[in-house]
């Protein structure tokens, strides 16, 4: 029985057979033979190889579902990403940066993190967490990615193949018009020896192995033969497409390094977004009810317990809601003084709201782009998610922090939650308030200011949207100095604007380094130009909520305030 040859002795034989049967032009024949025979076995492989990476992001990233993460920004939000999936092919293109997602399916937005390891970790529904298991997974998926992307750009035909202009073709091409050449010198009528190759079988016969050999001969006139030119030419193509087709990939760490401007180049076109003329600012704190989802529940972490507290609403009176009073007492107790005294507990000057009296006005600014300063350590903070920052509010008005009354706190509008603490006399100094550089208006600090009932023009008033980044840049109408450079001195700023009788003061500035408040009778919105953005550290702008609800201010109205006006006129 005799073995089948190889294809390349096939081949081998068909070009002699061709070359034996005609003149010079069969071998030209047998070469192209040749050619589209070996071509399409060595092109290469892009499409097979992107349908095989189209799938095959999953297996770097762990999925928890109903869960996401808080206390912490995205470097990057997209919006309109349908399904989840499409989160990961960006996060593998920024690979250097992307560490973690969480995809909001209510929103279908796909929020990137930085790192890949984060304790704050939430249970919430419709929310997907995925993170990356390892950093050379992804690298690896991005350099296939950019290398499919790379053979999709060869030119095709018509019908969709290669044109065999590539490299690869050329080379080929080349190759085979040499060899061809060399063969139209060949003379008519000579007659070539082939050697067929030979085969040995194994047989067994009663037990006895014997071995056999078969020879195919063919036998010819002349012992000059083009045996070595045809070889030739195919040991030195099979070389050439060897070399090609067996090129391995770089190394993750090469290939990133290959292609470092392009994907910083990806993440800084899809951080910045579409093109604006001017920086959105949103004017609004969002401070009343939107309508929020029914699955924004409060939370608990899923990992240390302690870095978040939730506190329910409707049972205030536990362990953490203590009364005014035993606060007072504790604290006196820790001070060594006596019980009975009625030592206010926010002394220095501090206006604090008494939780028992409703007569008592409460006036909520709400500064854009800042946090609480304290908010570092936010393990040791009380938390609540929410979906408004009026339902901090509420919480805010019955809570203690540290056996202080709660008069501050910080809403995370990306995170939905809010964190709670007491503002001491600092506020807005740098000492309490944190201000965020370039930030995208979701994080806005409160605090309460309190003023007597006696003063009318403070019902019903709106909060006081503030800014330590922007300021109204256009000449006061009235400029008062002397005044604390703390949390009191903001206070009398604010009072004097509302009280203002002689015009309608819209807007304020207050220097909390030198004491000097600055009324003006325009805002962002009557003035818009005139509002920029500024960076000095030591100014807060912010604009009267009050002005709709107070109506005309009378000058005996003026004169109840705690303030006594010894103005400069402008």
């Amino acid at each position: 029985m005799r073995s089948s040859a190889s294809p390349a002795r096939q081949l081998l034989a068909f070009c002699e057979y061709c070359s034996n049967s005609s003149s010079s032009f069969t071998g030209v024949l047998c070469v192209v033979v040749l050619l589209l025979v070996l071509f399409p076995a060595h092109c290469p492989s892009g499409v097979a190889a992107s349908v095989e990476i189209g799938g095959e992001f999953k297996h770097c990233f762990e999925r928890y579902a109903g869960h996401r993460i808080v206390a912490a920004s995205p470097f990057l939000s997209e919006w309109r990403r349908s399904s989840e999936e499409q989160c990961l092919e960006f996060c593998v293109r920024s690979s250097s940066r992307c560490g973690a997602i969480v995809y909001d399916k209510g929103g279908h937005i796909c929020h990137y993190f930085i790192s890949s390891d984060s304790p704050n970790l939430v249970r919430q529904r419709k929310f997907v967490y995925l993170r990356v298991t390892d950093r050379n997974c992804t690298d690896s998926l991005k350099v296939k990615l950019l290398a499919n992307e790379s053979r999709s750009k060869m030119p095709k035909n018509a019908d969709g193949t290669s044109d065999g202009k590539g490299e690869v073709g050329t080379k080929l091409a080349t190759t085979v018009k040499a060899h061809k050449n060399k063969m139209t010198s060949f003379e008519k009528g000579k007659h070539y020896a082939i050697p067929e190759p030979k085969t040995t079988r194994t047989t067994s016969v009663g037990g006895n192995t014997s071995n056999a050999t078969d020879y195919y001969e063919a036998r010819g006139r002349s012992s000059n033969s083009a045996v070595p030119t045809i070889g030739a030419l195919l040991a030195e193509l099979d070389d050439e497409l060897a070399k090609r087709t067996q090129m391995a990939l770089p190394s993750p760490s090469q290939a990133a390094n290959a292609i470092e401007d392009e994907a910083v180049l990806l993440d800084k076109l899809a951080k910045k977004g579409p093109l604006q003329s001017e920086r959105e600012i949103r004017r609004s704190p969002r401070i009343n009810d939107r309508g929020g989802g029914g699955d924004q529940k409060s939370f608990w972490p899923l990992q240390n317990a302690k870095m978040l507290m939730e506190i329910d609403e409707q049972q205030q009176l536990n362990e953490m809601l203590v009364s005014e009073k035993e606060g007072r007492q504790h604290m006196a107790q820790a001070k060594g003084e006596d019980n009975d005294s009625e030592q206010s507990i926010t002394a220095g000057g501090e206006n604090p709201c008494n939780n028992n009296s409703e007569m008592t006005h409460r006036i909520w600014l709400a500064v854009e782009n800042a946090r609480l300063a304290s908010a570092a350590g936010t393990e040791r903070m009380p938390q609540k998610a929410a979906n408004t920052p009026r339902e901090c509010v509420r919480v805010c008005t019955n809570l203690l922090v540290g056996f202080r009354p709660c008069n501050s706190f910080t809403f995370y509008e990306h995170e939905k939650h809010c964190v709670f603490g007491h503002s001491g006399n600092a506020f807005p100094s740098r000492a309490a308030l944190e201000s965020i550089r370039n930030g995208d208006f979701s994080q806005r600090t409160f605090r309460q200011f309190c003023y007597p009932a006696s003063l009318s023009p403070f019902e019903n008033c709106a909060e006081f949207l503030a800014f330590s980044d922007y300021r109204l840049e256009t000449e006061p109408r009235e400029v008062f100095d002397g005044l604390p450079a703390s949390a009191e001195g903001l206070s009398a700023c604010i009072e004097l604007c509302v009280l203002s009788s002689d015009f309608r003061c819209m807007s304020a500035s207050f220097d909390y380094v030198r004491g000097i408040c600055r009324l003006f009778h325009e805002h962002s919105l009557s003035n818009p130009n005139a509002f920029r953005e500024h960076h000095h550290k030591n100014q807060l702008y912010f604009e009267n909520g009050c002005v709709e609800s107070a109506g005309e201010i009378t000058e005996e109205t003026s004169q109840m305030g705690s303030v006594r006006r010894m103005r400069k006129k402008i």
